[in-house]
């Protein structure tokens, strides 16, 4: 009935994540009779009759890793929720009166490993796994995802250097995070879904982080206008035509290609690259 394809980039299992999802990745299934884009383990768009499953979680079981893969795959409209008493969330005591919400650490209980460049063997990224940590340094989940880094320039100087996938599994819910943006918050996280992480380097050596996270803002663009964005594309631009009644809100750009930073990850048999592009009105 159709076909599932993506990558994903696998985890070491951790005793105090049991039913931890070991991989972090994107994947879209082409149906008979729809589509489907998935980012991490959250559906971001359904087509057809798959439309429905749009901003839910699907489950994955494997039934055979080998010879021959085999997994189950489950789809709900249903929206998970934590339940949560309020006894439970003050229970963390001086962790509400910090100005973040949790912590990561590395060490040796997190796990790093590099991304190298396939021809050079320079590093590019890193896939990650850290332990989360509340305010009162109680360990509360897992934070698993991988990164690519970019050279800088004036637009990108202040900027974080590097594209990011994260999944935050937690003891009260998840966060499936591409970059800064909260692509789907479960459990006492679902409020923050459509909003942002603020992330502070403490410490490199030892790994230390703090984040905040935000709440979607009100002057957002509405679900129902984004729907009215049809975007097409072609190698050399991207064409598309909004209503601009909204200013800047919304624009049209044309995203060129150029000899700015493009560079091989895999193997040549099956190349996939790394691009940074210049962007013009």
């Amino acid at each position: 009935m159709g076909t599932n394809q993506g990558f994903s980039y696998q985890f070491p299992n951790v005793t105090f994540n049991p039913t931890l999802v070991p991989y972090n990745g994107n994947r879209k299934f082409i149906m008979d009779d729809g589509e489907m884009d998935i980012f991490n383990v959250v559906v971001l768009r359904g087509t057809g009759p798959y439309r429905k499953f749009t901003g839910t979680e699907f489950k994955q079981d494997i039934i055979s890793p080998d010879p021959a893969w085999i997994a189950t795959a489950t789809f709900s409209t249903a929206t998970e929720q934590t339940a949560v008493s309020p006894e439970e969330v003050v229970s963390d005591g001086d962790a509400k009166a910090t100005t973040y919400d949790f912590k990561l650490v590395g060490g040796e209980a997190g796990f790093s490993d590099y991304i190298l460049d396939y021809n050079t063997k320079q590093e590019i990224g890193n896939r990650f796994q850290n332990p989360v940590l509340n305010p009162s340094g109680k360990r509360i989940g897992t934070n698993q995802g991988f990164r690519f880094d970019f050279p800088s320039n004036e637009y990108t100087k202040n900027k974080p250097f590097y594209m990011a996938n994260r999944f935050f599994q937690l003891k009260d819910g998840e966060l499936n995070v591409m970059n800064e943006v909260i692509v789907l918050g479960t459990g006492i996280y679902s409020k923050y879904t459509g909003g942002h992480l603020n992330e502070t380097l403490i410490s490199v050596d030892p790994f230390e982080t703090e984040i905040t996270l935000v709440e979607k803002s009100s002057s957002s663009i509405s679900d129902d206008e984004m729907e009215t964005v049809e975007t097409s594309s072609v190698d050399e631009e991207v064409v598309e035509e909004v209503d601009d009644s909204r200013g800047d809100d919304i624009r049209s750009v044309a995203c060129v290609v150029e000899k700015t930073s493009s560079v091989a990850y895999m193997g040549a048999a099956a190349a996939a690259w790394l691009v940074s592009s210049n962007v013009i009105w």
